[in-house]
């Protein structure tokens, strides 16, 4: 079996636990990228992953369309530019959040929300 299957097939296994908090604990910081940028891991999971202590896994959990409203909102108001900047490029991120990071002090962290399509003209 090559790798890259290999690790699709424990990745899946990962994603249809029933236990986010404890199957996540055991995951690589590589694996819990990959959980947390899948638009098929479960919601729980993928609240539980933004609160991650590596930026790279809250930031693919940023850009995830399937994320919740509410860890997308959390997550706009992350310590990380790059973070913030994932959230405000997701289409599925509240118009409220996209409000709020329009006037974020990082440059790039506003040009995505001036990019981001669901973001009202007003902003």
């Amino acid at each position: 079996m090559d790798l890259k299957r290999f690790i699709k097939n424990r990745l899946s296994v990962v994603i249809k636990k029933v236990e986010p908090q404890e199957t996540l604990k055991g995951l690589s910081r590589d694996e819990r990228c990959s959980v947390a940028h899948n638009p098929s891991t479960p919601l729980a999971a993928l609240q539980e992953l933004a609160r991650d202590a590596d930026w790279g896994v809250r930031y693919r959990v940023a850009l995830n369309p399937s994320t919740p409203p509410d860890a997308l909102q959390e997550l706009a108001r992350d310590k990380d530019a790059d973070v913030r900047r994932g959230v405000a490029f997701n289409p599925s991120t509240p118009i409220a959040a996209l409000q709020e990071l329009a006037g974020d002090k990082n440059l790039y962290v506003r040009y995505e929300v001036a990019r981001n399509p669901n973001t009202p003209r007003e902003i």
